[in-house]
């Protein structure tokens, strides 16, 4: 990964690439875990979200990427929850948020944009609960279990839109 790294770096307009180095987002930030959230994995993830933070610099108007680098900051708080790091953890996922929000209010009609705004809403409930911050926990929490009601509404048969409820609602319940 490290040579799709650096040839990402190098060549940031390179569909090739850049399709090379998302493959790889998921994959690395489940190694992290794997591997006992460990320097080298925090490392690894945060080298992951250097670069696709300059694929958006390099092409802005990219939704697709704001989109990846999105969800990889999501990831890389997930991580940084687990290892004690709430502070990292909560500017992580406030990026994240920030943009999903930007990428939902240009394509409102997008049920996955969505669904990924009210994951992204969730994660910061959850840490400002496991934090004690209840009031702004309950906040996140609400506004994340609308849009899911939402989606749910509009395609009542989705099994992973009834399974993004059902969490909510036990998150909520805690």
């Amino acid at each position: 990964s490290k040579i799709s790294y650096a040839l990402a770096h190098a060549e940031p307009s390179s569909a090739d690439l850049r399709c090379l180095c998302l493959g790889f987002s998921q994959c690395i930030f489940d190694l992290a875990r794997e591997l006992g959230v460990n320097d080298d994995g925090r490392q690894s993830a945060a080298r992951h979200v250097s670069t696709i933070r300059a694929m958006v610099v390099a092409e802005p108007h990219r939704n697709d990427l704001r989109h990846s680098l999105s969800i990889c900051l999501r990831l890389a708080g997930g991580l940084d929850q687990e290892t004690g790091r709430g502070g990292k953890a909560r500017r992580h996922f406030k990026e994240s948020l920030a943009i999903m929000r930007r990428l939902v209010d240009a394509e409102p009609d997008r049920a996955d944009l969505r669904n990924e705004l009210s994951i992204s809403l969730r994660s910061l409930g959850i840490l400002a609960q496991v934090g004690g911050r209840g009031k702004e926990a309950r906040r996140y929490l609400e506004e994340s279990l609308a849009i899911v009601r939402t989606l749910l509404d509009a395609e009542p048969d989705r099994a992973d839109l009834q399974l993004e409820l059902s969490h909510s609602l036990n998150i909520l319940g805690d």
